[in-house]
């Protein structure tokens, strides 16, 4: 997520703005689930999951609004220049994961940083 760019632009009262975007993006993201394995036959379109539900959503909007929160907060602390990459990496316990695994001949792998 780049805080810099907000789907829906952060105003005041700034938690009005937030459940704006969460809204959004919980909307974006069960929509964007529901579709991706669609296809189309020549009359009608196939394999769209059904997703939608009041529960599903809360779950979802539960989560995101945290998330925004934190940032929201982050981006309000005062930041200290004198920290390297490495030491904000240190402070926030991230840790590197890599995942190979080998599957009927396929390789799949990934690295992405973990915060614990």
């Amino acid at each position: 997520f780049d805080p810099t760019c907000w789907p829906i632009p952060l105003t005041y009262p700034i938690y009005d703005s937030i459940e704006a975007n969460v809204i959004h993006l919980t909307n974006i993201l069960i929509s964007d689930a529901e579709v991706m394995g669609m296809g189309r036959t020549v009359r009608h379109f196939t394999n769209r999951v059904d997703l939608w539900s009041l529960d599903l959503q809360e779950k979802i909007e539960e989560q995101i609004r945290q998330q925004l929160r934190n940032i929201v907060q982050q981006q309000q602390q005062p930041t200290d220049n004198n920290n390297t990459i490495e030491e904000k990496k240190q402070q926030s316990n991230i840790k590197k994961i890599s995942i190979r695994l080998w599957i009927n001949n396929v390789l799949v792998s990934d690295d992405f940083d973990w915060d614990t």
